[in-house]
């Protein structure tokens, strides 16, 4: 174990399998889990194993061996949430699969941007125009959302749209709305 790469280990775990130093204490975090360790087989009866898990975490693995268990988590029916954490002194790396269904719409990890709309035209793309009193902080490609809007209600369906050409108070929308109705309010 690596005194400096954790603060779960203490100097008396030095030599140890990491796993099995800070297993105790990863499960005080939630007893609900039951954690445990493993060391794990590896070819055919590595499948095998791996299908009792909901969950497999992954930490410094080989990236090829972090591959191939990903490959067959993801296509597990049901799909096993796979997760691979790697540390390099100061820094540190996290992938997660949690299987075919789970969608990260989420670009940046803050909270959500909210727009006044102002105008919106019937036009493909639509250009989306907010009022000036609110700068927007969209990024090209991020998703929104529009409810209560008046007028042109096809858009309060819940469904996020993609944007583009966004400017500080207008963005465009990858979308034909030439046969929505009119806008005229709200948003």
């Amino acid at each position: 174990a690596d005194l400096s790469s954790q603060f779960y280990f203490k100097e008396g775990d030095v030599g140890k399998n990491r796993a099995e130093c800070c297993a105790a204490k990863l499960q005080e975090l939630n007893p609900a889990v039951r954690v445990q360790t493993v060391t794990s087989p590896s070819g055919s009866e590595e499948t095998g194993f791996l299908s009792q898990f909901n969950v497999v975490v992954c930490m410094d693995c080989p990236l090829e061996k972090a591959k191939r268990i990903d490959s067959f988590c993801h296509n597990h029916q049901p799909p096993i949430a796979f997760i691979r954490a790697d540390t390099r002194g100061l820094f540190a790396q996290v992938f997660c699969d949690f299987g075919p269904s789970f969608v990260v719409d989420d670009v940046d990890g803050e909270q959500p941007q909210v727009g006044i709309v102002s105008s919106i035209s019937q036009s493909s793309p639509a250009l989306v125009t907010c009022v000036e009193e609110e700068r927007l902080e969209f990024q090209d490609g991020e998703l929104v959302q529009f409810k209560e809007v008046e007028g042109m209600s096809e858009l309060n369906d819940g469904k996020p749209r993609r944007v583009k050409n966004v400017k500080a108070y207008s963005f465009e929308l990858e979308e034909d709305t030439t046969s929505f109705k009119k806008y005229l309010s709200g948003g």
